[in-house]
């Protein structure tokens, strides 16, 4: 496994597409409102929690407001055509809404 810093232009945003279940697009806005004006429950940060979108709208919101606590995200050195996110699609998403240019990024 090799860490990387990668270009956040560089992967899928899932906030455009998400990668979940039954989830439609996410507005960068809603996020960040949530993420301001929210308690946000433990259980919505929880990674086997997540069942609804507002529960995706929700985790990724605590992103946005506890960046230091992000681990790297997990991607295929041999990218799938649509997917190349391995673990991380919630920190890549909350990337996009706070704006980063990169993130680091474990490749397999």
């Amino acid at each position: 496994m090799e860490l990387v810093e990668l270009q956040l232009s560089e992967l899928p945003n899932p906030l455009l597409g998400p990668p979940w279940t039954d989830c439609a697009p996410i507005d960068a806005g809603i996020v960040k409102s949530i993420a301001k004006a929210v308690w946000i429950p433990p259980n919505k940060v929880v990674r086997s929690q997540f069942q609804t979108r507002y529960d995706h709208i929700c985790r990724i919101a605590w992103l946005v407001g506890n960046y230091s606590l992000w681990n790297p995200i997990t991607i295929m050195k041999t990218w799938p055509a649509n997917w190349p996110i391995k673990d991380g699609n919630h920190r890549v998403a909350a990337a996009y809404v706070k704006g980063l240019e990169t993130i680091r990024a474990n490749v397999l």
